[in-house]
């Protein structure tokens, strides 16, 4: 039998296989919660990785100021908050620099 946490992963694989559906990937619950902050607050790595890699901004932020890696950190969840971490460094390095 498969944990929820499997089920949550496949679901929204099959999900972001859908074109239409990837463009939803950071649309906020009525808290601002994206599927991201979501998957960082049950400290979900695999979903928290497959969400990363379908395009889901880690820099999004809930009503309440936090974003996924905020959520990590607050939770605990070293090894999202890391994964996250990683990630924003690498997409910063990718954005053009301010004048």
């Amino acid at each position: 039998m498969k944990t929820k946490a499997a089920m949550k992963y496949e679901l929204t694989r099959r999900i972001l296989n859908d074109p239409k559906k990837r463009e939803e990937i950071d649309m906020p619950d009525p808290d601002g919660n994206t599927w991201l902050i979501d998957a960082s607050r049950e400290n979900n790595v695999d979903l928290v990785m497959l969400l990363l890699e379908h395009g889901a901004d880690p820099f999004c932020e809930n009503h309440a100021s936090e974003n996924a890696l905020t959520v990590a950190d607050n939770e605990g969840s070293t090894d999202v908050a890391t994964i996250i971490r990683d990630y924003m460094e690498f997409i910063k390095q990718d954005l053009p620099e301010e004048a």
